[in-house]
């Protein structure tokens, strides 16, 4: 994740703003845990690494936001607010969107994945104030970067390669789509061929 941010954005801030809001959204969480006494299961045991996973995603449209503006207001105040004013919808839905998913796991029929459900659900919401209320305190802090800054990052080699992607993608977004249905069609096709086992023994080696 620090290689991506770096890659990314190219400053110090870019890659260490992230990193903080990720960590705090981890140890919230992980203290919610140990302040409800609820036992970490297996299920649970990656929650660190999913928090670090959804919660780069707001950090990075957040910071994205952000440098885009750069040059287009002369208060820093004012570019901090309208960065976040541009990006706050985005980042809304996206984070609504998984916590919409994430809250299925309460009608699980184990308790460990319920929880575990809520427990992302939280640490979402945890990972939103942050992004939204503590990284412009910090950007509030540090000087206005300079509008070179969006310019060598525009140049760089790791843009061009997603620039590539991003060709391939948006021209052929119809077939894309399409091959999204199809395979969900095909998922709920084959559906029943799902085993469940709950025994875990079974997942070792008989000689183990």
């Amino acid at each position: 994740i620090i290689i991506l941010l770096y890659l990314n954005f190219k400053t110090k801030s870019g890659v260490f703003f992230p990193v903080l809001i990720i960590s705090m959204s981890v140890i919230w969480t992980l203290g919610l845990i140990g302040w409800l006494g609820i036992k970490l299961t297996v299920v649970g045991a990656i929650l660190p690494s999913l928090i670090m996973i959804v919660g780069s995603s707001y950090t990075l449209h957040y910071l994205n936001s952000y440098y885009l503006n750069i040059g287009l207001y002369e208060d820093h105040d004012e570019l901090i607010f309208q960065s976040t004013v541009k990006i706050f919808n985005t980042i809304l839905y996206a984070a609504l969107t998984t916590m919409v998913s994430f809250a299925s796991f309460i009608f699980a029929n184990i308790e460990a994945i319920k929880s575990f459900g809520l427990l992302i659900i939280f640490s979402i919401m945890i990972t939103l104030y942050f992004t939204f209320f503590k990284i412009s305190k910090l950007l509030s802090l540090q000087k206005m970067p300079e509008n070179q800054v969006i310019h060598t990052i525009e140049k760089d080699k790791f843009t061009f390669v997603l620039n590539f992607f991003n060709k391939l993608v948006i021209p052929l977004r119809w077939f894309w789509v399409s091959l999204f249905f199809a395979c969900g069609i095909l998922f709920v096709i084959t559906l029943p061929n799902i085993k469940v086992e709950t025994n875990f023994v079974n997942f070792f080696k008989k000689n183990d």
